[in-house]
C-alpha cells in the first residue's frame, strides 16, 4: 500500500458537484447501527468530503479530454462559501493507493481465480475557490 503521496493537479480543472459535508461513518450503539462524525486519527475533528469533477484542461490545438468525478477528503473545515458548479484548488493533495487481493472460488470447475481491485483514495487540507478571471482564463 502506497500512502499520501504528494499530487499536483495544475494542469486540470476541478469543480464541484457535491458540496462539501461533513464525513460520516457507521457504528453500533446498543445494537443498533448510527452515523457519527468521522474524525482525524488521535483527535476529535471532524473530516469532510467534497465531490469533483476532474477534467484536464484544454491542449494548445483545443482538445478537451474526458473528465472524473472523485471524492476527496477535506481535513479542515471548508467553511459554507462553496457551491456546486463552482471551481476550486485543494491545499496540499495527497494520493494513497491501496491493492486487495482476494480468492474467488468457481463453482462450475471447482478452482479459485486469484483477483483483486486497486482503490484510490484523495486527502487535501483544504479547497481555496478559484477566481473568477482564472476560471475564464483557463476555460479558454
Amino acid at each position: 500500500m502506497l500512502k499520501n503521496i504528494p499530487a499536483i493537479l495544475d494542469g486540470y480543472r476541478l469543480m464541484i458537484v457535491e458540496a462539501p459535508e461533513m464525513k460520516m461513518r457507521k457504528t453500533k450503539e446498543n445494537g443498533r447501527e448510527i452515523l457519527i462524525p468521522d474524525t482525524i486519527f488521535g483527535t476529535d475533528d471532524p473530516k469532510y468530503t467534497v465531490t469533483l469533477f476532474c477534467k484536464k484542461k484544454a491542449s494548445a490545438d483545443g482538445y478537451r479530454q474526458k473528465g472524473e468525478e472523485v471524492k476527496v477528503t477535506l481535513t479542515s473545515d471548508p467553511g459554507s462559501d462553496f457551491e456546486e458548479g463552482q471551481y476550486v484548488s485543494l491545499r496540499n493533495l495527497s494520493v494513497s493507493i491501496t491493492a486487495m487481493p482476494h480468492r474467488n472460488a468457481r463453482r462450475d470447475t471447482g478452482t479459485e481465480d486469484a483477483i483483486g481491485y486497486v482503490g484510490w483514495s484523495f486527502v487535501a487540507e483544504g479547497l481555496t475557490p478559484e477566481s473568477p478571471h482564472m476560471a475564464a482564463r483557463t476555460a479558454a
